[in-house]
């Protein structure tokens, strides 16, 4: 309740009455206001919020797991059961190979964020930007390729 109560205080007016983003709700602009510094105060609530959602969206997640399959696997089998048996991995070898593709992940994913304070200098773009915009095109960039 307290944490709803000072989400509200986001909708008073500031600064001879106009809102920022008239009509909003918990959304985008509460983050926006704790960026910019005028949420700092509300900086738990925005926290716990998103400690909400996380939460919310892992049971979300696992609930799917569940459904796809424990209660309904039939409607995922594929049509070539006969050929599923033959080319299987041991646990150990899934194991190490899982482990290497994250430390490949890792390593790959520290020199992008790295690389963001020096771009953003050279380039003139804000670190928003690049955050927001850039860095999830280049994430899916293998998706769009394909899709197009």
């Amino acid at each position: 309740i307290q944490a709803v109560k000072e989400v509200a205080d986001f909708q008073r007016p500031r600064r001879g009455g106009e809102h920022d983003v008239p009509g909003r709700g918990v959304d985008l602009g509460v983050l926006a206001d704790d960026v910019q510094g005028r949420g700092r105060r509300h900086g738990g609530c925005v926290l716990m919020i998103s400690r909400v959602c996380s939460v919310f969206l892992m049971a979300v997640y696992g609930l799917f797991l569940y459904f796809q399959s424990k209660m309904h696997a039939d409607l995922f089998v594929d049509g070539n059961e006969e050929e599923a048996g033959a080319d299987t991995l041991s646990w150990p070898l899934s194991l190490v190979l899982l482990a290497s593709c994250t430390a490949v992940v890792a390593l790959c994913s520290e020199a992008l964020i790295g690389s963001i304070e020096d771009v953003s200098k050279i380039y003139g773009l804000p670190k928003a930007f690049i955050g927001v915009i850039l860095l999830p095109i280049v994430g899916n960039a293998a998706e769009h390729a394909t899709a197009v």
